[in-house]
């Protein structure tokens, strides 16, 4: 990975900034990715391992093919995994990480593996 970024610090930043945005994508529907990714993140050792992993592949992946191991893509292939868990309600992140919840402070669940919000159509 050094070899892939050591010529400009800001590439891997960059790959950084797009993940982060890729991952708050898969928990929009059930985190408040907001207050999980402000100023001050809040880090949980399984969303720091699922950044760093596809990080890493997608930095080290600017390479030729060849020269990309192939533990970096099944750890890109588990980060995946993982995400789409965390969206579809399989596996949930700490209780101290900020659900979205309505103007009350009442957690909005997702009804359908995070697909759709409970908004009061089913009540």
């Amino acid at each position: 990975m050094v070899e892939s970024i050591e010529k400009d610090e800001e590439v891997l930043n960059g790959i950084e900034d797009l993940v982060i945005s890729e991952v708050s994508a898969y928990l929009s529907d059930r985190y408040d990715v907001g207050k999980i990714f402000d100023e001050h993140p809040i880090r949980t050792g399984l969303l720091v391992r699922v950044i760093a992993c596809i990080t890493a592949r997608r930095a080290v992946g600017r390479n030729a093919a060849r020269k990309v191991p192939d533990s970096l893509s099944d750890l890109n292939d588990w980060a995946d995994s993982i995400l789409v868990k965390l969206r579809d309600g399989i596996m949930s992140l700490p209780p101290g990480i900020p659900l979205i919840t309505d103007e009350e402070g009442n957690v909005e669940s997702p009804i359908l593996f995070g697909h759709t919000r409970n908004n009061g159509w089913f009540l």
